[in-house]
């Protein structure tokens, strides 16, 4: 949001960086990852559709105070739908907000978490599974519902009747994947 109101300020001055600049902005400011000391951090990413964007970003935000857990960076995209199976992309924003982890916090942010998996949930959002760590099965199944639950279940058998390729992350979020 701050290049999108520095450009505005800057106007129709075009302004060029690298792919690497743009997408991996912290790796530009020096020693990034000690305001996260010690506990480290965990980002939260919710994708939600464009007309439902306001309201869901104000009500996380709004949940983050109550549970007295503030973000300490945060990042607003504009997506657009396709058309893979468990895709988090559909038509409207992601909002990923970075929390630094610390004994005292750990649980009350997972439970915040969950929290803002609902609303998102509530608004027809969705999740990008290799961000996160808190996803539920029963939230996994309420964004990605039956149909596409079934069609993944199938390709997952024709393409391993053995069931060997797992991952911990598969485990977590679809158990069924693993009948």
């Amino acid at each position: 949001m701050l290049r999108f109101y520095s450009s505005k300020l800057r106007h129709k001055h075009i302004f060029n960086q690298s792919l690497v600049q743009f997408n991996f902005l912290l790796d530009y400011i020096p020693n990034w990852k000690r305001a996260f000391m010690p506990g480290g951090l965990v980002q939260y990413q919710c994708f939600v559709p464009f007309d439902d964007a306001i309201d869901v970003f104000t009500n996380i935000i709004n949940s983050c105070h109550q549970y007295k857990i503030i973000p300490y960076l945060g990042v607003v995209k504009r997506h657009r739908n396709d058309d893979f199976l468990i895709s988090c992309n559909l038509d409207g924003f992601s909002m990923a907000l970075d929390f630094s982890v610390t004994e005292k916090n750990r649980d009350r942010i997972s439970q915040l978490m969950s929290e803002l998996d609902e609303i998102v949930i509530d608004a027809g959002g969705r999740f990008y599974f290799a961000k996160d760590s808190n996803l539920s099965p029963d939230t996994t199944r309420s964004f990605l519902k039956k149909k596409v639950i079934q069609e993944l279940i199938n390709k997952k058998q024709d393409c391993d009747p053995y069931n060997l390729l797992q991952t911990n992350l598969s485990r977590r979020i679809l158990p069924e994947l693993h009948r």
